[in-house]
């Protein structure tokens, strides 16, 4: 899954999804890299969807 930034929700639970496929990735590997990439992109549309005020 290449995604730069996630703008919907459908693109939100698909990389919901994802990351559970890579959760148990092993370390340095492309799918490592993918993994770190989602959680953070996931992390960025939470905090603009969902803010904690």
């Amino acid at each position: 899954m290449n995604v730069e930034a996630i703008k919907t929700e459908s693109e939100y639970r698909s990389a919901l999804a994802r990351i559970k496929q890579l959760w148990d990735t092993q370390p340095d590997t492309p799918e490592a890299k993918e993994l770190v990439n989602l959680v953070g992109l996931v992390e960025d549309y939470e905090e603009a969807e969902f803010p904690i005020s």
